[in-house]
């Protein structure tokens, strides 16, 4: 339970970098909203940002323009939901975005501007008229500009966006998992709260790591990694995605759900224990979904298993 309560509430903190600019050196501005076309100005500091999105026909088209300061940024992204398993393909499109920006920005300058770009979207979501469509697309530039900090700070360029699992289940916006932040003190309470979770090991090595740690804040991937380590997560959306592989790959004895394999590190996403019900590999499981799963096997009482249930195949 403790690896599914955090999957429906870290997304309340999001990691910010420690340069803050004064709420009085910051305007925001909705310049046009309408049912195909959004577009709004922030400032912050020095820095200038212009955000205007447009929706046609299942594709969304986004731009964000940066600048002052001697800074010129400016990240196009497109977003077809029209492509079958579209979500699978977002990460490695924010890898590549996160190439856009320009070599001559600093990692303190970075910062700074991925600071004000995520008061720039509190901004946005304080309107009641922002829609989700617009909403949702400015998360691919955060995305990509955290990607790029990141990867100046490890000094690799290569250093890759794990996307959050919750995202690839239409569960949430766009995160990277290295951006959604845990902090020590709410994953220890919902311990206290449910002490039976100890009972289960992965929930076990969670709390000897986060409870010996002196840190005071944790990465999402440093909890997902006690499910899947990032490198057979990554190789395993790649997998999903190579539709033609999962086709040469026999079946070895594991369910058949669009595109799942024997080669899945958790099962499928039709499995007992995965939480949700999709074609694939799982990429969330947990104790708690597998209790659920076990009761609506059948899909009964259906006021407990919802209408989307569907039974077990006999």
């Amino acid at each position: 339970m403790a690896l599914a309560i955090l999957l429906c509430v870290l997304l309340t903190t999001v990691v910010v970098s420690c340069f803050k600019t004064s709420k009085t050196d910051r305007s925001f501005e909705v310049v046009q909203i309408d049912s195909l076309e959004y577009a709004s100005s922030f400032r912050s500091g020095q820095h200038q940002y212009d955000y205007e999105c447009k929706l046609m026909r299942g594709v969304t088209t986004s731009k964000l323009k940066i600048s002052g300061n001697n800074t010129n940024i400016v990240l196009e992204y497109v977003l077809d939901t029209t492509v079958a398993d579209y979500r699978l393909l977002q990460h490695g499109k924010v890898q590549q975005l996160s190439r856009v920006v320009p070599e001559s920005v600093t990692v303190s300058e970075l910062a700074v501007i991925c600071d004000g770009l995520f008061s720039m979207i509190e901004a946005m979501f304080q309107d009641p008229n922002i829609t989700k469509q617009y909403g949702a697309a400015v998360f691919f530039h955060q995305a990509a500009l955290r990607t790029r900090l990141r990867s100046l700070q490890q000094q690799n360029p290569d250093y890759a966006c794990v996307p959050y699992p919750a995202y690839l289940l239409g569960r949430s916006y766009f995160f990277c998992q290295e951006d959604v932040v845990v902090k020590k003190d709410l994953v220890l309470s919902i311990f206290r709260d449910h002490p039976d979770l100890l009972l289960v090991p992965r929930n076990q090595q969670i709390h000897a790591m986060i409870n010996s740690s002196q840190k005071e804040q944790f990465g999402f991937d440093e909890i997902y990694a006690f499910s899947m380590e990032r490198s057979v997560f990554l190789e395993t959306l790649q997998l999903m995605r190579n539709k033609q592989q999962n086709e040469r790959i026999p079946n070895e004895g594991r369910s058949q759900g669009g595109g799942c394999a024997w080669w899945c590190p958790i099962g499928c996403g039709s499995d007992w224990g995965c939480c949700g019900n999709y074609s694939g590999c799982c990429l969330y499981a947990s104790l708690e979904c597998y209790i659920h799963d076990r009761i609506c096997s059948n899909c009964e009482p259906r006021w407990f298993c919802f209408n989307g249930c569907v039974p077990d195949k006999k």
